[in-house]
C-alpha cells in the first residue's frame, strides 16, 4: 500500500509454523491489526504465498485488489433496517442508508447478531447502546435472556479500535452480548424502565378480537386476556401436534389514532419454552390494504419472562383494524404458545 507519506509499505500478517520450515514456513497470525497512515485514493493490495498439502510446490496467487465498496453483514444490514428504517435494496434506498451510515452518530442494538465489525463504516459514531429496548423483568430474568453476540473477539477488537479511532463509549444494560472480557469504556446501565407516560387504548374502545385457530370445544384459549394490559391473564392456545400459524384481528369500534403496540410475555418460567420469539403486526381501515407497523414486516420479541417489547410504529396513523400474525414454539412433540398481552399505545 502507499502511506500518506507517498511511499510504498507493507504490512506482514504472517508468524513462522513449525509444521513448514523453510523460507516459506509462515501462518496467518491468530490476532488482528490495524493499519496506519494508509492513502486510501491509492491502491491497496493483498499478497499471498502458500501451499496445498500433498503439494511440494510454492503458490504465489495473484494480489488481491481492495476496492472502496462496503461490505456490510447482513446482521447489521437488518438491525439498522429494523431500528432506523434504512436499507440499501434498491439504488434510491442506498443513498439514504449510505447517508446514515456516514453521518449517524449513536446507535442501539437490542436483539442477537454476529458481530459489530461494521460500526467502523461509521466515521461519524460516538456510542453505541446495548439492549436498551429490553424491558425484562429483573426478578424474574435470567443469563440465558441477555442477547448474544456471536463474535465477541472479532468485535471486541472492532470496538477497541473504535474506541481509539473515534473515542467511542458504550452504554451497556442487563449484560447483554458478553464480550469475554472487562472494558474500560463500556457503562453499565442496569435495567432499562418501562416508560410510564404510554396512553394506552381502552379496552372499551375494541369491538372484538379474533382469531384464525379456533378453539377445541374442552378448551378455552382465553383470546381476549391479550387485550386487558394485566400480566395475570394471558392467551394459551391448545396444545397441538403441528405447527399452526395465527391470525389475530382486532377490530376497533371507532378508527383510533395509534403510535405503538406493547407486547408482553407470560410471568411463568414453567411455560417459556412456549414464548413467541417473533412478531408480525400490521394496520388496516378496510381490511384489504394492510401496511406494517414496523419497519421490517415481522420483529423478534425477546423471550424472558415477563418482558416487554415495545413496537413504535413507523408511521403512526389512524387504523380501524390491527392483525397480528405469530407462530407456534416447539416443546419436545407438542407446539402451541403463551402471550400475556399485546396493547395498542397513542
Amino acid at each position: 500500500y502507499t502511506g500518506t507519506d507517498n511511499k510504498p509499505h507493507e504490512q506482514g500478517v504472517w508468524i513462522p509454523n513449525p509444521f513448514w520450515p523453510g523460507e516459506f514456513g509462515y501462518m496467518l497470525a491468530p490476532t488482528f491489526y490495524t493499519v496506519e497512515g494508509v492513502n486510501t485514493e491509492e491502491p491497496i493490495y493483498i499478497t499471498r504465498v502458500g501451499k496445498v498439502e500433498a503439494c511440494p510446490d510454492t503458490i504465489y496467487f495473484d494480489p488481491i485488489v481492495l476496492s472502496n465498496e462496503r461490505n456490510i453483514t447482513s446482521d447489521f444490514k437488518m438491525a439498522i433496517q429494523r431500528r432506523y428504517g434504512f436499507t440499501d435494496q434498491t439504488d434510491v434506498q442506498k443513498v439514504d442508508f449510505d447517508h446514515f451510515i456516514d453521518t449517524v452518530r449513536c446507535l442501539e442494538f437490542d436483539y442477537d447478531i454476529s458481530s459489530f465489525e461494521d460500526i467502523l463504516y461509521c466515521s461519524k459514531l460516538e456510542k453505541i447502546v446495548l439492549g436498551k429496548n429490553r424491558y425484562l423483568d429483573p426478578t424474574k430474568s435470567s443469563a440465558a435472556d441477555a442477547s448474544i453476540l456471536y463474535d465477541a473477539t472479532r468485535s471486541v477488537n472492532v470496538l477497541n479500535a473504535a474506541n481509539k479511532l473515534l473515542g467511542l463509549k458504550v452504554e451497556r444494560y442487563n449484560n447483554h452480548y458478553d464480550f469475554k472480557k472487562t472494558l474500560a469504556y463500556v457503562e453499565s446501565k442496569g435495567n432499562p424502565i418501562l416508560p410510564d407516560d404510554l396512553e394506552y387504548i381502552p379496552e372499551s374502545e375494541i369491538d372484538k378480537i379474533t382469531c384464525s385457530v379456533q378453539d377445541i370445544v374442552e378448551h378455552d384459549s382465553h383470546l381476549e386476556a391479550l387485550l386487558d394490559n394485566d400480566p395475570a391473564t394471558f392467551w394459551y392456545p391448545f396444545e397441538a401436534s403441528s405447527v399452526r400459524t395465527y391470525e389475530i384481528v382486532i377490530s376497533f369500534k371507532s378508527q383510533q389514532f395509534v403510535r405503538g403496540f406493547k407486547v408482553k410475555q407470560v410471568e411463568d418460567e414453567k411455560v417459556q419454552h412456549y414464548f413467541p420469539n417473533q412478531i408480525r403486526i400490521q394496520v388496516s381501515n378496510d381490511q384489504v390494504i394492510w401496511k406494517s407497523v414496523t419497519h421490517t414486516l415481522e420483529h423478534p420479541l425477546g423471550r424472558g419472562v415477563g418482558e416487554v417489547t415495545l413496537l413504535p410504529m413507523a408511521e403512526p396513523a389512524e387504523v380501524k383494524y390491527v392483525k397480528i400474525t405469530l407462530s407456534d414454539q416447539a416443546y419436545v412433540n407438542l407446539f402451541s404458545l403463551r402471550l400475556a398481552d399485546i396493547v395498542p399505545y397513542k
